[in-house]
């Protein structure tokens, strides 16, 4: 019987909701094109608030986070999940998932984020005026299967924006992954994925 918002400041993204919410015969849920920042929602109109993998990717987490709050109602609930790309590990330790970490770094900072922000949310709860702060942590780790090839693939479908922002060439990219590769299909050799770390609140 509620209503469901989906804000994106992507009009293509929200076309593909769009779509799946058609394909899903779902009626209510509505589409606002707007900017984490400047949420177009009024304060105080929304039961939850969820953003999954989208703080990441912001120079500036805060803002949104108090955004968030603001459209929430008194005893609203905001729910938040961003990667600790700083978390991923190997064991025996492994020099190209060494190496990924601070390429990760090297790649963040040229975007003006923060590669271990996910770790750091729960500040930003609170600065912008949440008290009971929850956390919790979620960290995928293989020996075998599909999964352990994640960043292999990661990679390679970043691979364009990581030349062209003069972070790797082209042979230097096709290097780590075949290095990565030869780790990933070694079943001997654990592999860590970055965290995943949950945090959520009570307005």
């Amino acid at each position: 019987t509620g209503t469901v918002w989906c804000v994106d400041n992507s009009c293509e993204q929200l076309e593909m909701a769009r779509s799946s919410a058609l394909d899903g015969e779902l009626t209510n849920v509505r589409f606002l094109e707007s900017s984490a920042d400047t949420i177009g929602l009024p304060a105080d109109s929304i039961d939850m608030t969820y953003c999954r993998f989208l703080l990441d990717h912001l120079t500036d987490p805060g803002a949104a986070i108090e955004q968030m709050r603001r459209i929430l109602k008194p005893r609203g609930v905001l729910v938040t999940e961003t990667i600790d790309f700083t978390g991923m590990t190997s064991d025996p330790p492994q020099p190209v998932y060494v190496r990924e970490i601070e390429h990760m770094r090297e790649m963040s900072e040229q975007r003006g984020v923060d590669a271990g922000s996910g770790l750091k949310v729960h500040r930003l709860y609170r600065s912008s005026g949440f008290t009971h702060v929850n956390v919790s942590l979620n960290q995928p780790a293989y020996l075998t299967g599909e999964g352990k090839h994640f960043w292999e693939y990661s990679i390679a479908e970043s691979a364009n924006i990581m030349v062209s922002l003069g972070l790797a060439t082209v042979s230097e990219v096709q290097q780590r992954l075949c290095e990565m590769r030869q780790v990933n299909l070694d079943d001997s050799i654990l592999v860590a994925l970055p965290r995943s770390v949950q945090v959520w609140a009570r307005k």
